[in-house]
């Protein structure tokens, strides 16, 4: 069985479901959804097991923090780490992430 890729217009809103979930489960508060969903998405090139594993990557940083809520600098740094890219590349950094061409950083 081939999973499709996932889109924010037809997924979006699942998607937002399982990552409050996530974070509830997690004891931390729910962040405010804004373009979340959207560079999750795009970071992930659609993928579901890659979204879910950046998620509970960002939640695991923010428990090692002692932060009480997940925050766009915990999926900066799991970003980072996971792509070795640049502040200028880092999809959850810069405002123009949807230009960030995904397919020229490597997965690490």
């Amino acid at each position: 069985m081939l999973l499709t890729d996932l889109s924010e217009a037809p997924d979006g809103d699942q998607i937002w479901t399982i990552l409050e979930r996530f974070y509830q489960r997690a004891g931390l508060e729910v962040p405010p959804r804004n373009d979340l969903v959207g560079r999750l998405l795009h970071a992930c090139r659609g993928r579901f097991g890659l979204i879910i594993e950046t998620v509970i990557d960002a939640i695991e940083v923010a428990l090692d923090t002692g932060a009480t809520s997940l925050t766009s600098e915990h999926f900066v740094e799991v970003f980072g780490a996971q792509t070795a890219c640049d502040l200028s590349q880092n999809v959850f950094l810069t405002n123009r992430w949807s230009h960030v061409d995904m397919e020229r950083l490597a997965f690490g």
